[in-house]
């Protein structure tokens, strides 16, 4: 009898010392989002947790900084199993200001009083909000080339508020006929040429910026002609030709007639002097 006590005793002290470490909180991960840039009003949280206790509720919190913004327990989320949960809270964030947030899950046990681990916090990820869009800044080198030249079109200077986002650029180049060539680039600088500059006549060039969050803004066009009689000029190079009233190729060429035609005269003039004196004699 003395024996049966004794044991009855070590299993009851072996299930006290054992019971906070059941119903212990083993994990806290936040699945969703892990970082994230966004123009979204509304953003899913989504955390996973394990704990021991087959029958134990373990709640979930969520905090942006010091302020709480959802509480969830396993009849909210989807129950894996008897010790895991997932756990899910929708977030409306239209009355947030543009900014950088940390995110962090607290997963609590709330039968879990005086011993073990009542609760665990996840680590912090990064929310950005961001409804700004981006200011494209479109700059061309050149308004004047050849067909089949290079032109280069530079969206690089563009700005955006958010200084975290990295932009994602397409520029483009649209020819007389409507018909557009397009190119991606990950620096805001792209070149066309071959058979994007092909036909004679007026183009206009653009770009248009999608940021990390999805704001997407085009800049305004900027125009440039392809024109075979031309070679590529600077707008300070075609003001300076504009004002010239003869290019250097034909000032050659008028000069160059104008010698034949007096060598010519002369010659004329000469044969006439000699057959006058001859028919004298």
């Amino acid at each position: 009898m003395i024996k049966k006590s004794i044991i009855l005793f070590l299993c009851a002290l072996f299930l006290v010392l054992a019971l906070p470490s059941a119903l212990s909180i083993t994990t806290c991960v936040i699945n969703y989002p892990t970082s994230m840039q966004t123009n979204d009003d509304t953003i899913i949280f989504n955390a996973s947790a394990t704990w021991g206790g087959a029958q134990n509720l373990t709640n979930v919190t969520f905090w942006r900084g010091t302020t709480q913004i959802g509480v969830n327990s396993t009849t909210n989320g989807t129950r894996t199993s008897t010790t895991s949960g997932d756990f899910t809270f929708t977030l409306d964030v239209t009355g947030l200001a543009d900014a950088s947030y940390v995110i962090i899950a607290e997963c609590r046990n709330n039968s879990e009083i005086t011993t073990g681990t009542p609760s665990l916090n996840s680590s912090a990820v990064t929310l950005i909000l961001d409804n700004i869009n981006p200011t494209p800044r479109i700059e061309i080198l050149t308004t004047e080339i050849e067909p089949l030249g290079f032109f280069e079109v530079d969206c690089s200077r563009s700005t955006d508020t958010n200084t975290i986002n990295t932009s994602r650029y397409l520029l483009r180049i649209i020819d007389p006929y409507s018909r557009r060539a397009s190119k991606s680039s990950a620096t805001g600088v792209a070149t066309f040429d071959g058979s994007d500059t092909e036909t004679e006549g007026l183009y206009t060039a653009s770009c248009n910026i999608v940021d990390n969050a999805g704001n997407n803004a085009t800049s305004k066009t900027e125009e440039f002609q392809v024109r075979s009689e031309d070679a590529v000029k600077t707008p300070a190079e075609k003001i300076s030709k504009s004002r010239q009233f003869v290019t250097p190729k034909k000032s050659y060429l008028a000069v160059s007639l104008i010698i034949v035609g007096i060598l010519f005269v002369i010659a004329i003039v000469l044969v006439s002097m000699y057959f006058a004196k001859k028919g004298r004699k």
